[in-house]
Parts: structure tokens; C-alpha cells; sequence
């Protein structure tokens, strides 16, 4: 359409001067009808803006997702309408502001409904409760709304007696929720006001985070089903070994599959922090046996800690008494209040890191799964300490928990350096320094060493701090010099003073993981973790030996344990 201006005049059309409609009346035309084709041509235009619009947000959402999708045309993902495109609220709230305004309800809603437009139009039929259904899009709709970051991880430990059932189903629907809130444009929009805080922090802008979904299960039979469980609904399974490759890329939400025993495959796998975690055990159908016990504990000690703080957890099968018995021995009473999902599920909120190892789990399932490689280090270690003397107080080969953790630890360290080295020079062995206070009789030094004896190109090195108070102290460290030659270092003297040469001691190098074991007391943990933080790698792991509520055999255990505090709550130590 054209605008006829008044050009002598310099402004738009005044009475008596000519305008689209009046020219059109001079020259015999029908003022009506030009006054309606006027009118609907404002009306054109404003329509094909809206178009415009929503086709253009339709566009950068498709071209996001191409490679999940395996390219199909634009139209047929947009037939799933309102979970591609802006939705009416949206649209609205777009041309009344310019812009599209967070919306916590409509934001959850709009999550539901692509949940349940993607759920309806498919040929699986869910076995899962409708009340479980409904929690597990809310939880992935809250973690969504509050901005929380972490992964969605769930467990099931089905046997091959259980069949495959239901396994898979609450990941994929915690997946298309996701997907939906990441591409809502009232899930990413922008908030309302000012902020009390910072006056120029106007309409700062909501981001949900990208999250992945893993699901780890024992029964090698249903994978093919699990697998095409997720490609129906066009969701990518993705390579767990190339998993910071993917999660930077454009697929929304990848799929990660964990296969094998719980005890072997859960503590080494590359799962980070936890938004929602899901726990199902197995056992036969009837969860009364052993097998779901250990199952459920097994999945709690290795993710449980990962979950983030307000993170949400579910237990299945808490019907039984097996699964309470697990839940009732690893949590410290009055660590959690229990909510009802159904009448097989409960849920509730991470408000702390408070947990227990119960006896029967260390002394069966940890004891047996020890790697035997430090358990070999370790008879040698007996070896030496009976060819010279054997004094020292106490070791990490008595507490096996520990040992598990240090281990755990250790694996997932290697993990992350031989990731960085290849992504640099893959044919240059990782270099991963541990570092110590209290080498003592050396067995945890041993421990971090045996990781030079595996074949897989990694290059560890010990650098220990100690007062050679005790008899094995020294001769020890001599066979180990021996042994292991430059990757051992010791250097003897109070910490307080020695570890603040750290830095030369170690020709600039840095510490990847860290155990504080040296001077029990509150001043001896203090210095040492603030020596320890100047040479320390961001992302180091740091253990704190004895630093917890009060011990019997330790007397100084609770000044110790404020000493760690103070670390945790100045935000320089992140507690896990």
C-alpha cells in the first residue's frame, strides 16, 4: 500500500488535500470500497508480521535440532503445532511489548501440553503411573522455571525375569519436557520490573539450562527397546566417551544409555551434577531380595552426592521392605521428609549431604569391589613394611569406604585429564598429580601409584608432605623412590612450613587431586588447604581426612571438621 503525502505541505494528508481515498472520489472511484481495501490491506500487513514472527522462531528452532531430527522437512515437525512455534500467550505478549515476558505457570503449562501433544501421538504404550507421569514432567518443569542446573539421571536395576516394561519411560518423557522448556519462548523470556539489587537489571532474561538425560540399567536385553523407545520420538542417543563434544552442539537434549552392573558402571561414568534423579531397583519382580537392596544402595552412593542442592529425588519400589531397608541405613535420620508419587514411589528434596555407609553394604558390595590392582599394591606395601619396620597409625586399607572413594576419585580424575590431553595431543600420555599431607606408611600413596600400572598412557605423580614421625614413614618412601623414581616425591618437615614451597617443590606443576591428612587439628587443616588451594587445578578434588562430627579414635575431629567448613562456606571448596 501507498501513502500519498502532502509534499508542499511537509506533513501527512490534511482535510481538502489529497489522500489515497480522495484521489481515488476525483477520479470516479468508489470511496467505499477503497476505504475497505485500505483497511483490509492494514490488516494484511499486519497479519503477514505475525507470520513473519512465528515462522521466523519456528525457523531457528528447526535449524537447532537438524541433526536430531535427521533433517526431515520443516513441515512435518511443525505439525506438532504448539510445541515448535510460539504459543497464542506468547504471540500476544509479543506484540503488546516487543518482546516476550517470563511466565512461571504458563511456562509449566506449555511444558505439559508439548508433553502430552508428543505422548499422545505415539504408538508406545506407557506402563508408568499417571501420578509418576505428572511428577516427572514437574520436576523437569521446576528445574526448568528455577533455572537449575544438572542433568536428569534415572536407575533401573530390572532383572531379565522383570522384562523391559516400563524402563525408559520416565526419561523420555523427563526428555521431550526438556526439549519443550528449552524452546518455549515464555520458558527463556524475560523477567518483569526492576531488581531491588541493581536498578539497571531491568528485564534480565530467564535461560533454562541445557541438561542431558542419562538412563543406566543391568539388563542387556532391552537395549534395542530402550534405544528405539527414544528415536520414535526423535530424541539423539549420543556417545557417552564424546559427551562434552554433543552437549555443545544443537541437539537439545542427548540421550546417554549406561549398560551393565551398578556397582562397576555407575561410579566411573561421566555424569556431573544432578538436577532429578529417579531410582528403580530390581530383584526378580518382587523387590524382596537382596539384589534391589544392594541395587538401590549402589546407585544412591554413586549419584546421590551429585545431585545439586533443592535437586529432587525419586525412590521406586518403596513398597518394599528391601528398598526401605536401603533407604533407612544410607540417610541420617531425619535427613529427608518423604512425599507419595503412588503407592510404589516417593519423592523429596536434597537439603544436605548427610548419609551413612551401612555395614552390610561396606562389608559385602564395597569389599568385593575394590580394584584389585591396589589391593595387589597394597600386599606389596605388607611386604616392605615387614622387610624394615611396620609403624604407623592406621591406613586407608582399613576403611574400605574410603578406599572405594579414593578410587572412585582417582578414576574420575584420569577420566577428565586424558580427555583434556587428547583433545590437545592424543599420543601424549596424562599427566595427573596427587598431592598429600600425612604420607604415614604410604598406603595412600600406593593407591594413586597403582594407576601407573594399567596400560591406558597415564602418568601419575605423588608428591607427599610429612613429618617422618612415624617408623615406616621413611624406609617406605625409599622402596617407593625406587620403585617408581620420578613420579614419587616426598619432601619431610612440618607442613605448616614446607607446603609453602609447594609451588617449587613440584617445578610449577599443579595438583589435580588433594588429601588433607597431615596435623589433626583446626590450625593444621587450615594451612594446609590454604597452601593447598595456590597450587591447586580449578576442578581439583580435594578429600578431608577424619574432618567429621565427633570420633572416638579422633579426638580433634570436630575442629577440623570447622576448619573444612569454613572453606565450604566462603564458596573456595565446593562440599560433595
Amino acid at each position: 500500500m501507498t501513502l500519498i503525502w502532502n509534499r508542499k505541505q511537509g506533513g501527512p494528508p490534511r482535510p481538502g488535500r489529497s489522500s489515497v481515498s480522495q484521489v481515488a472520489s476525483r477520479r470516479g472511484g468508489r470511496p467505499q470500497f477503497n476505504r475497505w481495501l485500505s483497511l483490509l490491506t492494514i490488516i494484511m500487513m499486519l497479519g503477514s508480521l505475525g507470520w513473519t514472527v512465528m515462522r521466523a522462531s519456528n525457523i531457528s528452532i528447526d535449524s537447532a535440532s537438524d541433526e536430531m531430527y535427521g533433517g526431515l522437512p520443516v513441515e512435518q515437525r511443525q505439525s506438532a503445532a504448539g510445541f515448535f512455534g510460539l504459543r497464542e500467550s506468547a504471540v500476544v505478549n509479543f506484540f503488546r511489548s516487543g518482546i516476550v515476558f517470563f511466565d512461571e505457570e504458563q511456562c509449566t503449562r506449555s511444558i505439559h501440553d508439548a508433553v502430552n501433544h508428543a505422548t499422545s501421538s505415539s504408538s508406545h504404550d506407557f506402563s508408568l503411573s499417571l501420578q509418576q507421569r505428572e511428577h516427572v514432567i514437574d520436576s523437569i518443569a521446576a528445574a526448568a522455571v528455577k533455572q537449575m542446573k544438572g542433568d536428569w539421571v534415572e536407575t533401573d536395576g530390572s532383572t531379565e525375569s522383570d522384562g523391559c516394561g516400563m524402563m525408559g519411560e520416565a526419561t523420555l518423557l523427563a526428555a521431550i519436557a526438556q526439549r519443550a522448556a528449552l524452546r518455549e519462548p515464555i520458558c527463556n523470556g524475560y523477567q518483569h520490573g526492576y531488581d531491588e539489587n541493581d536498578k539497571h537489571r531491568q528485564n534480565e532474561r530467564m535461560q533454562v539450562p541445557k541438561r542431558a538425560a542419562w538412563l543406566a540399567f543391568e539388563n542387556d536385553g532391552c537395549v534395542d527397546e530402550v534405544k528405539q523407545l527414544f528415536t520414535d520420538h526423535r530424541l539423539y542417543i549420543a556417545d557417552e566417551i564424546r559427551r562434552n563434544e554433543v552437549f555443545s552442539s544443537s541437539v537439545d537434549v542427548p540421550i546417554y544409555l549406561l549398560k551393565g552392573s551398578f556397582v562397576s558402571v555407575l561410579p566411573d561414568s561421566q555424569v556431573g551434577d544432578i538436577a532429578v534423579l529417579k531410582l528403580n531397583g530390581g530383584g526378580g519382580g518382587n523387590g524382596s531380595t537382596q539384589a534391589l537392596y544392594e541395587s538401590t544402595l549402589n546407585a544412591l552412593f554413586a549419584f546421590y552426592r551429585r545431585v545439586v542442592t533443592n535437586g529432587y529425588i525419586f525412590i521406586g519400589q518403596y513398597d518394599t521392605a528391601s528398598c526401605r531397608k536401603a533407604i533407612d541405613e544410607f540417610f541420617v535420620d531425619g535427613n529427608y521428609t518423604m512425599s507419595a508419587v503412588d503407592t510404589s514411589t516417593r519423592s523429596f528434596t536434597k537439603t544436605n549431604d548427610k548419609v551413612r555407609v551401612p555395614p552390610d553394604y561396606r562389608n559385602t558390595v564395597i569389599k568385593k569391589s575394590l580394584d584389585p590392582i591396589v589391593l595387589a599394591g597394597w600386599a606389596t606395601l605388607k611386604e616392605w613394611h615387614r622387610d624394615t619396620v611396620k609403624q604407623f597409625v592406621g591406613n586407608v586399607g582399613d576403611n574400605l569406604y574410603q578406599s572405594y572413594r579414593y578410587i572412585e576419585a582417582m578414576r574420575h580424575v584420569v577420566q577428565r585429564i586424558k580427555e583434556d590431553a587428547s583433545s590437545r595431543d592424543g599420543s601424549k600420555a596424562a599427566r595427573v598429580n596427587v598431592c598429600e599431607t600425612g604420607y604415614n606408611g604410604g598406603h595412600s600413596a600406593q593407591l594413586f601409584l597403582s594407576f601407573l600400572n594399567r596400560g591406558d598412557n597415564v602418568d601419575v605423580h605423588y608428591y607427599g608432605w610429612d613429618l617422618k614421625q612415624f617408623g615406616s614413614s621413611e624406609p617406605t618412601a625409599e622402596k617407593m623412590k625406587e620403585v617408581y623414581g620420578d613420579n614419587f616425591h616426598i619432601v619431610w618437615g612440618d607442613s605448616k612450613q614446607t607446603l609453602q614451597h609447594a609451588r617449587e617443590d613440584m617445578n610449577g606443576q599443579r595438583c589435580h587431586l588433594i588429601v588433607i591428612d597431615g596435623e589433626h587439628s583446626k590450625n593444621g587443616v587450615l594451612n594446609d588447604i590454604e597452601n593447598f588451594l595456590k597450587v591447586a587445578e580449578p576442578g581439583c578434588v580435594i578429600f578431608g581426612d577424619d574432618c567429621a562430627p565427633y570420633k572416638r579414635t579422633v579426638p580433634k575431629s570436630e575442629q577440623m571438621l570447622e576448619a573444612w567448613m569454613e572453606f565450604v562456606d566462603s564458596g573456595r571448596v565446593i562440599s560433595v
